[in-house]
């Protein structure tokens, strides 16, 4: 096990680090889903403080690499396709901070968690079936959306590899036509907005198209981070043409 250092609070939960992540990964996995969040947003701090952090007695090895397994199987039960949002958007959080992290990722380990939040994108079935309301389908369809193109674009030390994860997958599950409805949807939204009159009445405004509706406007507009998927657009249209 990993010896705690001294001096923070930080270095002091070294010690009781692998107790931690087993308490958030039984939480997490419970059926319940209170408790099931409560282990999701646990284990989000968890993996912000330590992902970055090297084992002293382990050369080339994270604090979290020994609890892989567990963080790996809590990601399984949080980002299938109708899990609760709000558990969702906890996972993919988790997945960014374990991405993005200063410390190296193996190349296998990306590769799973890419493909964890691909799988964890709404289907054009479930969606037409209502197995999705729509402000969970809008609430997942961005928050998977917004994580793989922070995580395209970032400068952390796993990106090539984790770019390359995501560009492998990009055509299978329609990640361009995604991302760009997204965009126009972020353009669209934006203009009716500015365009609505002032005493609120219907402006009658266009139909979406159904790339369009893809997402949800509010939801949308509140959540999706516009420049990195302005800039995750880019390369894929490179990639592809």
């Amino acid at each position: 096990a990993a010896r705690a250092s001294p001096g923070g609070e930080k270095d002091k939960a070294v010690a009781h680090l692998g107790s931690m992540v087993a308490m958030a990964f039984n939480c997490s996995t419970s059926p319940v889903v209170p408790l099931k969040v409560m282990g999701v947003t646990l284990l989000e701090q968890i993996v912000k403080l330590y992902a970055s952090t090297l084992d002293p007695d382990f050369e080339d090895a994270t604090l979290l690499t020994q609890s892989q397994a567990q963080i790996m199987s809590v990601l399984r039960s949080a980002l299938p396709s109708d899990a609760s949002p709000i558990v969702t958007v906890g996972a993919c959080n988790i997945c960014w901070e374990l991405l993005s992290s200063k410390a190296p990722v193996e190349g296998d380990v990306i590769a799973r968690v890419v493909q964890l939040l691909t799988r964890a994108l709404v289907t054009p079935e479930a969606r037409r079936s209502g197995a999705a309301s729509d402000i969970a389908f809008a609430t997942v369809q961005v928050t998977v959306l917004s994580t793989l193109a922070r995580l395209l674009v970032s400068e952390s030390r796993n990106r090539a590899e984790t770019r390359a994860a995501i560009l492998a997958l990009a055509e299978e599950h329609q990640l361009v036509a995604l991302w760009t409805a997204g965009v126009r949807q972020h353009v669209r939204t934006a203009i009716l907005t500015e365009a609505l009159p002032e005493d609120g009445s219907d402006s009658g405004s266009l139909p979406l198209s159904e790339a369009e509706e893809t997402l949800s406007a509010g939801v949308f507009s509140a959540g999706m981070h516009f420049e990195t998927l302005l800039q995750s657009c880019a390369p894929l249209f490179a990639c592809a043409a």
